[in-house]
This record gives structure tokens, sequence and C-alpha cells, in this order.
């Protein structure tokens, strides 16, 4: 009966985990999603499961500067927690690429952390390659 307890609590906390992305193995990134984009659309949107109420939130990181602008950054409640005390949302984070990256084709990276800003410890890394392409 305690075995059982003990590989159900298991199997729960690693649930737990991949669902809300907390888990990386030594909190190494990895490459979460590939995004592409065109010159035709030069703005895109990451969105991220979040619970601002823990104390955590998504913080960028890192990011190229001289391809990429973050332009917009808010959290939007889940319908379903906007009842609730506690409940989670998204958080979204809006960039845009600069006219002059879309001259070559290139890659860049950008790294989110979901972390409390005041002590910046990260329970989960995401990590975007942004493929900057030529309309075709």
């Amino acid at each position: 009966m305690v075995q059982w307890l003990l590989r159900s609590l298991f199997i729960l906390i690693l649930g737990y985990c991949s669902f809300f992305g907390l888990c990386h193995a030594n909190n190494a990134p990895i490459v979460d999603s590939q995004i592409v984009v065109q010159k035709s659309a030069p703005t895109f949107t990451i969105l991220l499961k979040s619970n601002p109420t823990t104390g955590f939130t998504w913080i960028l990181k890192d990011y190229d500067s001289k391809l990429i602008q973050p332009i917009g950054k808010a959290y939007i409640p889940s319908p379903k927690s906007k009842k609730l005390i506690g409940g989670g949302g998204y958080q979204k984070f809006v960039f845009t690429v600069h006219p002059k990256a879309f001259d070559t084709p290139q890659t860049t990276f950008i790294t989110l952390i979901y972390a409390r800003p005041w002590n910046m410890n990260s329970v989960g890394i995401n990590k975007y390659k942004v493929i900057i392409n030529h309309d075709n």
C-alpha cells in the first residue's frame, strides 16, 4: 500500500512538472519551439502558462537586440481561473524583428526564465529558436 502511494505521488509530481514545463534536467535550456518570421509579418508572440500569485513570473533573460525588439508583455487570466483566487493564466510576450534583420536569412534565440524577480532562482527555462527569412 505504501509503495503504491509513493509511486502514485511520484507520477503525479512528474505529470505536474511536465504539464507546467517546470522540470528541466539541471535547469539546462532546451529549445522548446521554433519560430519562423517573414518580412511580411515581422511581429510574433510567445504565450506561456503562468501563475503570478505564486510570486513566479516569466522574465526575458536573453535575446539579440540587434535583431529582435520586445514590444509588449501582458498577463492574461485563464477563462476558467477568472473566478478562482490564485488561478493561473498566461503571460504573453510580443516581439518584432528589425527591418534590417531581413537583409540576410539568419537564426537567433530568445531565452525566458520562470523565476521570482527578487531571487532569480529559476524553476523553468524556455529557449526559442527564431528563424528570420525573406518572403518567398
